[in-house]
């Protein structure tokens, strides 16, 4: 359990920098620091033990850098991995359900 903690900020600061290294072409001083050191996923997730809170804040730069991906060049494996980080942002955080889907 302590190692998904530990893999949630690495997963949402190595997505981050990602997304915004193809996006604004800027280096890691402003975009891998954000996510890893919030003071949300230091006390709450620890301290707490929302492990789905956590999840969803990883996911969301990930669903972010595989639809930026998506739209480069689209296809039917970069279609399927955005499928499976929305699902897995999904299964592990229901009420992101309504800010993902709209009627």
């Amino acid at each position: 359990m302590l190692l998904v903690f530990v893999a949630m900020p690495v997963l949402a600061g190595l997505a981050t920098y990602a997304f915004l290294r193809r996006r604004l072409a800027i280096g890691p001083a402003f975009s891998e620091p954000s996510p890893t050191f919030q003071p949300v996923f230091s006390c709450q997730h620890l301290l707490s033990g929302s492990i789905s809170d956590g999840l969803a804040m990883a996911f969301y730069p990930v669903i972010l850098l595989t639809l930026d991906r998506l739209c480069a060049r689209p296809g039917p494996g970069r279609a399927s991995a955005l499928g499976f980080a929305i699902a897995a942002l999904l299964l592990s955080h229901n009420v992101s359900g309504p800010i993902l889907i709209h009627s």
